[in-house]
């Protein structure tokens, strides 16, 4: 699952054995909103990021988070899904917004749903 902690503002890929006892853990603590439950059910409510405000402001980040998560550069990235580096860099620092044709090749690059990579 992937959870953001509000304050302080913390991305957290939680997975395995104990992940939903470490979830709770931080609930415990901090404000936590869960984006995707795809790896563990904990019963909570899925969270739509482009509903909230982190998503609204932080949709641009999207990009070079799954990315990152996926331990790519920015040239592996445009290696994988045909867009060259310099276009990723623009999507991810905003310049670009990132179109559903756009999503739709670094999804496939990433492994993810297109929908995951467009908040707005």
């Amino acid at each position: 699952m992937l959870a953001v902690v509000r304050e302080p503002h913390t991305e957290i890929s939680l997975s395995g054995a104990g992940a939903c006892d470490m979830l709770a853990l931080l609930r415990s603590k901090y404000q936590v909103d869960v984006l995707d439950h795809s790896l563990v059910d904990d019963g909570g409510e899925l969270v739509e990021i482009r509903d909230m405000a982190f998503g609204k402001k932080y949709s641009k980040k999207l990009l070079a988070g799954y990315r990152l998560k996926a331990d790519l550069t920015q040239e592996r990235l445009a290696e994988l899904s045909g867009v060259s580096q310099n276009v990723i860099s623009e999507y991810e620092t905003g310049k670009r917004r990132l179109t559903r044709q756009a999503a739709a090749k670094f999804a496939k690059a990433l492994g993810v749903e297109p929908e995951r990579l467009l908040a707005h």
